[in-house]
């Protein structure tokens, strides 16, 4: 994946969320999932350059269910 050469907070970004779902091949396996609550979503501003993530989903607010 090639991500833009100019040091921005989105490019940063993205490497930092590839960075953590390979993990430390030294240590561990590579992440299944990396998780990141986002409950106020102050980077929901964000997500059009986390559009560069494979893979990338979104969910929704936080709604569980009554039992």
């Amino acid at each position: 994946m090639k991500v833009n050469s100019r040091n921005t907070v989105g490019s940063s970004l993205v490497t930092a969320l590839l960075s953590a779902a390979k993990g430390n091949s030294q240590t561990a396996a590579p992440a299944a999932v990396v998780l990141w609550p986002d409950k106020e979503s102050h980077w929901q501003a964000a997500l059009p350059a986390l559009k560069a993530v494979p893979n990338l989903c979104v969910f929704g607010p936080y709604a569980p269910r009554a039992t």
